[in-house]
């Protein structure tokens, strides 16, 4: 099984909502090849403070986007923990 701790710990330390990578840019991130049947994995099964959002064979990139969950009583945004989970 492939290890993707570095990628949880790039997004989480980039803080932004949404974020691009590219094939080439994940694979300096993880330290292997990434393609697209790597990426559709990625989309399946890594859980972190993001989730995969969107896969482009094309463009041979992926979007992650920040799982918030909005608390309506005051306002705030909050990181729900189902998204904290790292199986």
């Amino acid at each position: 099984m492939k290890d993707y701790r570095p990628l949880r710990k790039y997004l989480e330390g980039n803080g932004k909502t949404v974020i691009n990578l590219t094939f080439n840019n994940l694979k300096d991130i993880l330290g292997f090849e990434v393609d697209y049947s790597i990426a559709l994995h990625l989309q399946k099964n890594f859980r972190c403070r993001y989730k995969v959002d969107n896969i482009s064979e094309k463009s041979k990139s992926v979007s992650f986007r920040r799982i918030e969950m909005r608390n309506e009583d005051n306002g705030t945004t909050t990181i729900t923990i189902a998204s904290l989970l790292w199986w």
